[in-house]
């Protein structure tokens, strides 16, 4: 399994937001990816949902998951 995921590679963020709209028009994203010290932001609007690099997005429930492993980092120190 491990030879498997060996050469794979994750696409940009402005890709992947990219595809994402225009096969949802009526969708607005904002993604984020984190390589070492290297950080990629795309922020993308479907037609009906233009965004600019200040718009706001709620979070919603994905803080959880976060809290979570923050917890979890913390029990294992």
């Amino acid at each position: 399994p491990l030879a498997a995921t060996r050469n794979w590679s994750m696409p940009s963020p402005a890709t992947l937001a990219e595809s994402l709209t225009e096969a949802n028009p009526t969708l607005a994203i904002g993604i984020g990816t984190v390589n070492g010290t290297r950080t990629q932001t795309a922020v993308r609007g479907g037609s009906t949902h233009p965004t600019t690099d200040a718009t706001r997005f709620e979070i919603g429930s994905i803080t959880k998951i976060f809290t979570d492993l923050l917890l979890a980092d913390m029990v294992a120190r």
